[in-house]
C-alpha cells in the first residue's frame, strides 16, 4: 500500500525494505522520518492548555492537505480505512501532514483477500463510517471520508458551535459525513466546494 502511495506529499514516503541483519524472513520497513507530533497529540495540547484546537481556516488548510492526500490515494485503489488524529503527523518545522500507519489499508483493484473467520470491522470505532460498523463487507474509499469528517470536528471543538465554522465550511463537513456512503462526498468534489476556495489565501 505505501508502495502505491509513492509520490503523494501527504503520505509518510516509503524508502526501503530492508531484511533483518539475522538474515532471516524478518522484513523491515523504512520509512521517511517526520519531526514533530501526531495530529492527535497537538489537538490534546491545545485542549490541555485551554486553546481551541484550530481556527477555521487552519482547519480548512489542514482539511485540504489531508484530502488531497486522500484522494491521491484513492485514484491509486488504495482504501486507508484508519484515519484519525492518531495517524496523522504534523511536521514540526513547516506543519505539513503525513498520513502514516496503512496497516488496515487496502487495495480496491487488487483481487480480493481470501475469506477469514474474522467478522470484527477495523478500525477505530470513533472514527468508523457506518456501513463499516453495520459489517459491510465491500467498503470502499467512502470510509476513509466519513473518518476526514470525524477529523474535521475533532480540529473544531466537541459540539462544532456555529461561530467557529462558517456555512460554507458546514457544507464540506456535512458532506463528508452523510450517512448514506452513495450520497457522501468524494475527496475530490469536497476539494470543489466553496470553502476550499481561500485555502491558498489563509
Amino acid at each position: 500500500m505505501l508502495a502505491a502511495c509513492a509520490g503523494n506529499p501527504a503520505v509518510v514516503r516509503l524508502r526501503e525494505v530492508a531484511r533483518g541483519s539475522d538474515m532471516h524472513h524478518d522484513l523491515h520497513l523504512v520509512l521517511e522520518y517526520v519531526v514533530g507530533r501526531s495530529l492527535h497529540d497537538v489537538i490534546g495540547s491545545r485542549r490541555r492548555h485551554g486553546h481551541h484546537p484550530f481556527s477555521e481556516s487552519e482547519t480548512r488548510r489542514a482539511m485540504a492537505q489531508l484530502l488531497v492526500g486522500a484522494s491521491t490515494m484513492h485514484a491509486h485503489g488504495v482504501v486507508h480505512r484508519d484515519l484519525k488524529p492518531g495517524n496523522v503527523l504534523v511536521g514540526a518545522g513547516d506543519g505539513r501532514l503525513k498520513i502514516c500507519d496503512l496497516g488496515l489499508a487496502r487495495s480496491v483493484v487488487a483481487p480480493p483477500a481470501p475469506p477469514t473467520d474474522d467478522t470484527d470491522p477495523k478500525g477505530t470505532p470513533g472514527y468508523m463510517a457506518p456501513e463499516l460498523l453495520l459489517g459491510e463487507k465491500d467498503c470502499g474509499a467512502p470510509v476513509d471520508v466519513w473518518a476526514l469528517g470525524c477529523i474535521m470536528a475533532d480540529l473544531l471543538r466537541e459540539r462544532v458551535p456555529a461561530e467557529r465554522l462558517s456555512a460554507a465550511g458546514f457544507d464540506v463537513l456535512q458532506g463528508l459525513l452523510e450517512y448514506n456512503p452513495k450520497d457522501r462526498l468524494t475527496a475530490v468534489d469536497a476539494l470543489k466546494m466553496p470553502w476550499f476556495a481561500g485555502a491558498q489565501d489563509d
